[in-house]
């Protein structure tokens, strides 16, 4: 799994460990095993940044 950093433009943070995060014209969706486990809506994203491999080296 990958480590996200996601910033909000009212200045919270969020840390998500998942293996993929995509975009799909609306919103961020993050998936493990190829499961959906989150909604991030884009409105008040002001950056997201991979911050790296997790500890199971995904």
């Amino acid at each position: 799994m990958a480590q996200y950093l996601i910033t909000y433009d009212y200045g919270a943070e969020q840390t998500l460990d998942v293996e993929r995060l995509d975009y799909d014209g609306e919103q961020y969706v993050a998936h493990i095993r190829n499961e959906v486990v989150a909604y991030i809506r884009p409105l008040d994203v002001r950056s997201i940044v991979r911050r790296g491999v997790a500890a199971d080296g995904r």
